[in-house]
């Protein structure tokens, strides 16, 4: 299994819905195939990171992104990565 890094300014698309928590400490679903970016980065899989959703700040679980996130490259600038 290879485990992709959580670093900050990395952008991702999930592959799956995923749940995070929002400033509230409300948990939201951040639909299949949003693009997330990870605002702080972290090493620790058992730590969350704040990512922003379209204009909106969630916590995410590095974990959920490392297992459901497809990394965003700079060559698809505009257009989605094929979900697999």
């Amino acid at each position: 299994m290879i485990v992709t890094t959580v670093t900050k300014g990395a952008e991702f698309r999930l592959s799956q819905p995923t749940l995070g928590v929002d400033s509230d400490r409300h948990t939201v679903q951040i639909p299949l195939g949003s693009v997330i970016k990870v605002l702080t980065g972290e090493e620790n899989q058992e730590r969350m990171v704040d990512v922003d959703w379209d204009g909106t700040i969630v916590k995410l679980f590095v974990q959920d992104i490392q297992v459901r996130g497809i990394p965003v490259k700079a060559t698809h600038a505009g257009r989605k990565p094929p979900l697999t």
